[in-house]
């Protein structure tokens, strides 16, 4: 009788043993994702045809992530044409506007959240754009991702450089 009651709690323990893993790697899963620092970019999706190598350079923490990866084009004719050139009055846009503030924001007021490696990326990312802007050689590509409500992403590529930037904001 002793023999079956311990082996009956034993098979009970390992059970509720087994279960408590599987919860406490859903629930890890979950907490990582939801606080990660570094998520993929996904313009990758976006461009089924091109071939972005592309690199994660920042995220900010929380829910409301922004995030700014930079790429080069593999093919540069071919992956250009996956590019939609933007007029200068675009950048009067809300979006465009809130994507550049945003980097002002995490310059100016994050400097004691982040490394200063970090921060200093992100002038220079500013910086880069700033002159790209006004440059002819420039392309741009603005499109909503279908990831939440309003997530949006904004594409910069220097064709002479083949350098480009991507800056997506979650909200």
């Amino acid at each position: 009788m002793k023999i079956r009651n311990i082996v009956y709690l034993t098979s009970k323990l390992f059970y509720f043993y087994f279960l408590g893993i599987i919860v406490i790697i859903i629930f890890s899963v979950f907490i990582f994702r939801y606080f990660s620092k570094y998520e993929p970019c996904h313009f990758e999706k976006v461009f089924k045809k091109a071939t972005f190598p592309g690199k994660h350079l920042f995220s900010s923490f929380g829910r409301d992530q922004t995030r700014f990866c930079s790429f080069s084009l593999l093919e540069t004719e071919k992956n250009l044409k996956n590019f939609i050139q933007i007029d200068k009055k675009y950048f009067e846009n809300e979006e465009i506007k809130f994507m550049f503030e945003s980097l002002d924001y995490f310059i100016k007021n994050k400097e004691n959240y982040y490394k200063k490696e970090e921060i200093e990326l992100l002038k220079n990312i500013k910086n880069d754009l700033k002159l790209w802007e006004k440059d002819k050689d420039t392309v741009y590509n603005f499109f909503y991702l279908k990831q939440g409500l309003q997530d949006s992403e904004l594409c910069f590529y220097k064709k002479s450089e083949n350098k480009g930037y991507c800056i997506v904001n979650h909200m």
